[in-house]
C-alpha cells in the first residue's frame, strides 16, 4: 500500500443542505434514540464536524448529521469537498465509521465527575444515554 506524505486536505465550504446527496448504501445507522441524542447534540452545539464528500456533493462521511440538518431546516452546512474517486469515497466511509477507538474509562470517570460538577450531569447522561446506575458504574471504578 502507497500512502502519500503531504496531505492536502481542501478548506472546508459552506454549501446549501439541498445540494448534497447520498447513495442509499450507507451501512452506519441509527436507531431512533441515537438519532434523537445526535440531534440534541447538533441543537445544542452546532454542527461541529464538516460532512465530507467527494467534488460532486457526494456524502462520504456526515450522512446522519446532514439528515438532522434537513430536520432542523438549517439552510447552510459546512462541506470539505474531496477530489477523490468513487473507491475511496467507500473507503473513507468505512474508516470514519469503524475507526473509533477505545475509552479509558478511569478518564471518562473524570470528564464525567467534571462535568457533574458544572452542573451538567442532566444534559450528559441524557446525549450520552445514560441511567443512574450506569452513570455510578463509571464513576465508582
Amino acid at each position: 500500500m502507497t500512502l502519500t506524505l503531504e496531505i492536502l486536505v481542501p478548506k472546508p465550504e459552506v454549501v446549501a443542505t439541498s445540494t448534497l446527496k447520498v447513495d442509499g448504501k450507507n451501512p452506519n445507522k441509527m436507531s431512533q434514540e441515537q438519532h434523537d441524542r445526535l440531534k440534541a447534540s447538533i441543537q445544542k452545539f452546532g454542527l461541529l464536524c464538516p460532512i465530507i464528500t467527494n467534488k460532486d456533493l457526494l456524502i462520504a462521511d456526515g450522512e446522519q448529521r446532514w439528515i438532522i440538518a434537513k430536520e432542523l431546516a438549517m439552510p447552510n452546512v459546512l462541506v470539505i469537498r474531496l477530489p477523490m474517486e468513487e473507491v475511496d469515497r467507500h473507503l473513507i466511509r468505512q474508516v470514519l465509521n469503524k475507526l473509533k477507538g477505545t475509552h479509558d474509562r478511569e478518564l471518562d470517570a473524570e470528564e464525567f465527575e467534571t462535568i457533574i460538577e458544572l452542573g451538567k450531569e442532566d444534559d450528559l447522561k441524557y446525549l450520552l444515554d445514560l441511567s443512574d446506575d450506569k452513570l455510578d458504574g463509571y464513576l465508582k471504578e
